[in-house]
């Protein structure tokens, strides 16, 4: 499986605004880590219950890393709907 991404790098959807505005640094998820973590890669056990977005956006190329995942993932690739019929 391939996955398609049309920003240059892992991440939350709107990474350029988590990135560069400054009221972002302040947000915190609204769901407990233990239900966003993926089973095979648990939170560090000193990740606040609920962390704030860069604390998630860390976690995220972390597990991207540690699965190797990067050569799944084609960067700044739109991918156009398919018009049949």
């Amino acid at each position: 499986m391939t996955a398609y991404r049309i920003r240059s790098s892992r991440g939350f959807g709107r990474l350029t605004a988590l990135e560069t505005s400054s009221v972002c640094d302040s947000l915190t998820t609204n769901l407990p880590h233990p239900i966003m973590q993926y089973p095979s890669l648990p939170f560090p056990p000193s990740t606040n219950l609920y962390p704030p977005a860069a604390t998630v956006l860390k976690y995220l190329q972390i597990y991207a890393a540690h699965f190797d995942l990067g050569k799944l993932i084609r960067f700044n690739t739109r991918v156009q709907p398919d018009r049949v019929g």
